[in-house]
C-alpha cells in the first residue's frame, strides 16, 4: 500500500512496486489534493478513489485502466468515485491527478452528489481544454509552493468542479432553490475575519461557513458586492496592509511580507506590481531606498 496515496483523501492505491509522487499537495486545500507522478518502471495497480479524480494522463496509461476512465479528450480523464480500477503499465508514465471529495463538490454546486451524478455529468462535458489549463495552473501553483496561499488553488479547483458538471442544476437535486443572500453584517464579518487572519492561510470553505452560504454563492456574492473574487480581495487586502507597513515603518521587506501573508518578498513584490503598478520600494517613505 502506498503511504502517500493512502493519506490522500482515503484513496486505496496498491501497486506492484513503489511509485514516487512528486509535487504532492495534501493539506494545502480543504477537500482536495493533487499528485504528480513520473516513473519509468513497469508496474501493475489497483486503485479506488472515494473522491472524484480528474487526471492528465499519457494515452498509453489511460488505455490500461479497466474499466476505462472517462475520456474527456485532450489528455484529460476522470475516475468515477468508489469505482475499482485495475491495470498494468509498461511504458514511461506521467500523470497529474486532482482528488476532490464529494462534500466539497456539494459545497461548490449546492447539490446532493453521488457517483451516478458524476458519471452523468462527466460524459456531457463539451470541452476539456479549460479543465486541462486549470489542472496545469494548479500544478504550477503547487510547484511554486502556493505563494498566494490556498485560495488560488481552491478557486481553480472550484472552477474545475463547475466545468465537470454541465448538466442543469435542476437535475442534480438542488438542496435549496432559494438564493441565499449575504447580509451587509456578515460581509463585514468576513472582511474583519480576513483582516484578522491575514498572515495565516485562508480557505474559501471557512469564509463560506462564516456567512452560512455555499462556496459557490460566496464567490458570486463577492463578485457582485466587491467586484472581486474572494482570492482577489484577499490579495488586494494583503497588498494594502503591506503597503501601509512599508510606508509607515522601517520593517524589512521580508518581515512585511510574512506579516501580510505573502510567502516571501519576491511574491509580495509581484503582487504589488499587479495591484498597485509599482514595487514596494516605491512606497517606502515616498522614496526608493535599498532594503
Amino acid at each position: 500500500m502506498n503511504e502517500m496515496a493512502t493519506k490522500l483523501l482515503n484513496t486505496k492505491f496498491e501497486t506492484s512496486r513503489p511509485i514516487s509522487f512528486k509535487y504532492t499537495s495534501i493539506h494545502t486545500w480543504q477537500g482536495a489534493g493533487l499528485t504528480h507522478v513520473q516513473t519509468n518502471d513497469d508496474f501493475s495497480f489497483e486503485v479506488s478513489h472515494g473522491s472524484l479524480c480528474i487526471m492528465s494522463l499519457t494515452r498509453h496509461l489511460a488505455n490500461v485502466f479497466r474499466p476505462s476512465a472517462v475520456d474527456l479528450a485532450n489528455g484529460i480523464f476522470a475516475n468515477i468515485p468508489d469505482e475499482i480500477y485495475r491495470g498494468a503499465c509498461g511504458k514511461p508514465t506521467r500523470s497529474t491527478n486532482v482528488f476532490i471529495v464529494p462534500s466539497l463538490i456539494e459545497g461548490v454546486l449546492d447539490v446532493k452528489y453521488s457517483p451516478g451524478v458524476a458519471s452523468t455529468n462527466l460524459r456531457r462535458v463539451r470541452s476539456s481544454l479549460p479543465i486541462a489549463h486549470l489542472l496545469q495552473a494548479l500544478l504550477e501553483d503547487v510547484k511554486a509552493s502556493s505563494p498566494s496561499g490556498p485560495t488560488l488553488g481552491e478557486a481553480i479547483i472550484n472552477a474545475m468542479i463547475a466545468l465537470a458538471h454541465p448538466v442543469e442544476l435542476g437535475k442534480m437535486e438542488i438542496r435549496d432553490r432559494r438564493t441565499p443572500t449575504i447580509s451587509s453584517r456578515k460581509m463585514v464579518m468576513i472582511k474583519d475575519y480576513i483582516q484578522a487572519q491575514l498572515s495565516e492561510p485562508l480557505h474559501l470553505e471557512s469564509l463560506a461557513k462564516l456567512a452560512d452560504v455555499s462556496i459557490r454563492h460566496l464567490s458570486r456574492s463577492f463578485r457582485s458586492t466587491m467586484g472581486l473574487s474572494p482570492h482577489q480581495y484577499i490579495v488586494r487586502t494583503r497588498v494594502e496592509h503591506a503597503q501601509h507597513l512599508v510606508s509607515t515603518t522601517s520593517l524589512s521587506y521580508d518581515h512585511v511580507a510574512w506579516s501580510s501573508g505573502f510567502s516571501d518578498r519576491n511574491h509580495m513584490a509581484s503582487a504589488f506590481r499587479k495591484v498597485l503598478g509599482a514595487p514596494p520600494s516605491h512606497f517606502r517613505n515616498g522614496q526608493k531606498k535599498p532594503d
